[in-house]
């Protein structure tokens, strides 16, 4: 299936990045995939706001529960990497990561919003990434430990 290219291999692709860097490189490979081919996006965001269309067909079923098993499985293995070695130790590392991944998601949700029913060929995502990379780096500055070369 189309999607699952995205996935497979993700987790060892990530596996030498910190946290906050693993979900900018996931984020990017999401909506990367999404401008490729925005119809099979807007129909698993169809069957995800509307699990009623599930049952339209047994198959629409079965690929929607194995691509979010997937998209779950991936992105649990980022959530719960043991690697915190970046984080402040004065922070609860796991309520960190929480507020990471919802700030992460929610940009992620607010571009897709903005890129439906919008021609690929009028696009120019370079401005929202700059705003994402400036506030990922805005997230290092207050969950990360800062050094000298920070």
């Amino acid at each position: 299936i189309y999607i699952e290219k995205y996935f497979i291999g993700m987790n060892d692709h990530v596996k030498s990045m910190d946290f906050i860097e693993q979900y900018r490189y996931a984020t990017r490979i999401k909506l990367e995939a999404y401008t490729e081919n925005p119809y099979v996006f807007e129909f698993f965001t169809m069957a995800y706001m509307s699990p009623e269309n599930h049952s339209i067909s047994p198959n629409v079923e079965k690929t929607y529960m194995r691509t979010m098993k997937l998209r779950s499985d991936t992105l649990s293995g980022i959530m719960h990497s043991d690697d915190d070695r970046y984080f402040r130790k004065d922070l609860d590392i796991a309520k960190a990561k929480k507020y990471i991944i919802w700030l992460i998601e929610g940009f992620s949700q607010s571009e897709i919003t903005k890129l439906v029913g919008q021609p690929l060929a009028d696009l120019d995502l370079q401005p929202d990434w700059e705003e994402m990379d400036d506030i990922l780096d805005d997230m290092k500055k207050l969950f990360y430990e800062q050094t000298d070369a920070d």
